[in-house]
């Protein structure tokens, strides 16, 4: 049963990793240096897979950003990172279940033999994930800073499942140096080098700091949400319908949005500097649409579609879940005036937060704009004690903080922000807002850190989160350290005990029996005393048939001399 079940798995892994059917050879062979190295390489596009597949994962926060920057550079709308991520997922399973297959051969001491094809799919694989890990780190450096905070969170787990897999691998490498000892090879050395790396394994949560393990009293207050550019990922970002979303549908503690002004002198919210990603500027204004949003007077700017775009292009993939009467709404949507989104949100009692940005050269208020849309800020009742601003430290903007429902004195930051600055605001009672943060698992580590409000697009599933994604106690962590740990060595002491056993009695065993070279000796010495046997018989027979035939004559001719 044994056997047949290593011939099957032989079959199918030398099918798989060399494509061919398993060959039966009179020796074992020796993989060629060749193979060994393809192999070697093999293991290399592994790593360099998964670390690029981790990196992928990690920097789905700003995953719309990619697709903005394709954007910026040939104006179209490709959704660059979901594709970028898919094609690392499929290439990394490949080169994991090819992976797998090698070292099944391995251990079944088959002859190493990547087929050609194999041999190109490994170097596209590699080309893919470097170039793709070079792209990004150069389009966005800061995106290292989320991988690391992506390890923080994730760390204490991917420990475990360290721990889980080298436990696992543990049956093969003590199999392999059962083999070495049966061949006499000193495997003392080898064995504390690898029981080493199981320790240090082992310690490594001494070094791992994640926010979330804390006790359970210690945890902070949920941060406030404030929705960045209303519920941007469920309708047109920037338009009544996206504030309204989050206001009166997800609750946001306040809006968090950009404002600009007019050639009229109108302040009005918009992103970008120019109107051609989120209007249909293009078939209104065709001899224009290349101009700066500033240029446009509030009257030409209101005659404008801010919503079909969302429509036709579905960046978060969310525009399929709306009925045909919401589409028609999100299609009507224009262009609102900073006044109209303060009055939204004082009615509501809630807060905002902005930013100011100044037009273009030669526009008529470009010494005056901060001047003029905070006089219209004050204009809608907003008292000097309620209104904050302060110069933006990453541009020439202004940031403005309308504090009528919220007394607080914030700081707004990037995500990027070193941890420590935040607890160091905390303890001079500023209160730190963070922005853009999407993604759960990293809002749940603001949480733990203490961060007041963030500034989100997905206020529609932050807002549903009652606690952080994870949290465990120092005692609880530490139990399940300690346990699995201890579970781990025991486990692989036994394995290390069971195979280099095995392997030294079948060394035993098989040193009582013919080995392959014996048997072929024997069987031609076998043949070689039959076909002796065979050719004795024969001759014996001729020289009796002879003696026979010998006899007869000279019987007749004795009868004959008679006669």
């Amino acid at each position: 049963m044994k056997m047949a079940c290593c011939s099957c798995f032989g079959a199918i892994t030398s099918r798989c990793y060399s494509c061919r059917k398993r060959q039966r050879y009179r020796r074992k062979r020796k993989p060629s240096k060749c193979e060994r190295v393809w192999f070697v390489f093999l293991i290399f596009t592994f790593l360099v897979a998964l670390v690029n597949s981790f990196y992928l994962f990690s920097v789905s926060n700003d995953s719309n950003e990619f697709n903005l920057y394709v954007w910026k550079t040939f104006e179209v709308w490709f959704p660059l990172y979901i594709i970028v991520l898919s094609v690392a997922c499929v290439l990394f399973g490949y080169v994991a279940l090819l992976l797998l297959f090698g070292i099944i051969s391995v251990c079944l001491h088959q002859h190493l033999c990547m087929h050609v094809i194999h041999k190109v799919l490994i170097c596209f694989v590699f080309v893919y994930h470097v170039a793709i890990l070079t792209l990004f780190t150069f389009l966005d450096p800061v995106l290292w800073i989320l991988a690391s905070r992506y390890f923080q969170f994730s760390g204490p787990f991917l420990h475990l499942i360290a721990v889980v897999f080298v436990t696992i691998v543990t049956w093969f490498v003590a199999a392999g140096l059962g083999v070495l000892c049966s061949r006499g090879v000193t495997i003392r050395d080898m064995t504390l080098v690898y029981l080493l790396l199981l320790i240090g394994l082992y310690i490594t949560p001494i070094f791992i700091k994640s926010p979330c393990i804390m006790d359970y009293s210690d945890t902070p207050d949920k941060p406030l949400i404030f929705a960045h550019k209303g519920a941007e990922m469920l309708a047109p970002e920037n338009t009544d319908i996206a504030f309204r979303i989050a206001l009166d549908d997800y609750k946001a503690h306040g809006i968090e949005s950009d404002v600009r002004i007019s050639r009229d002198g109108v302040p009005y919210v918009m992103h970008d500097n120019n109107l051609r990603r989120t209007t249909n500027v293009k078939d209104i204004f065709p001899k224009r649409y290349m101009e700066s949003a500033d240029n446009f007077t509030i009257d030409e700017l209101k005659s404008l579609n801010a919503g079909s775009w969302f429509m036709t292009r579905d960046p978060f993939l969310t525009a399929g879940m709306l009925s045909s009467e919401q589409k028609d709404h999100y299609r009507s949507q224009k262009i609102p005036t900073m006044q109209e989104m303060i009055r939204m949100a004082l009615k509501r009692n809630r807060t905002l937060l902005f930013d100011i940005r100044p037009p273009p050269s030669g526009h008529p208020f470009m010494e005056s704009w901060l001047n003029v849309t905070l006089n219209t800020i004050r204009d809608e009742g907003i008292a000097d004690q309620d209104l904050e601003f302060w110069k933006a430290p990453n541009g020439p903007h202004y940031v403005v903080f309308i504090k009528v429902f919220d007394k607080r004195k914030i700081q707004n930051v990037h995500h990027s922000i070193p941890f420590k600055y935040i607890s160091s605001n905390a303890t001079m009672n500023i209160s730190t807002n963070v922005w853009n943060v999407k993604e759960k698992w990293l809002f749940s580590l603001f949480w733990c850190v203490g961060t007041s409000s963030v500034t989100t697009s997905a206020c529609h599933t932050l807002q549903q989160l009652d606690s952080p994604s994870w949290q465990l106690s120092h005692q609880h962590y530490l139990i399940m350290w300690i346990l699995f740990d201890v579970a781990s060595l025991v486990w692989v002491v036994v394995l290390f005990i069971i195979q280099i056993s095995r392997r030294h009695q079948s060394a035993t065993v098989k040193s009582d029996r013919y080995n392959y070279t014996d048997f072929i000796t024997l069987e031609e010495m076998t043949s070689n005393t039959a076909s002796t046997t065979v050719n004795s018989a024969h001759m014996d027979a001729v020289s009796k048939k002879q003696t026979s035939t010998s006899t007869q004559s000279g019987l007749e001719r004795e009868s004959n001399h008679v006669l």
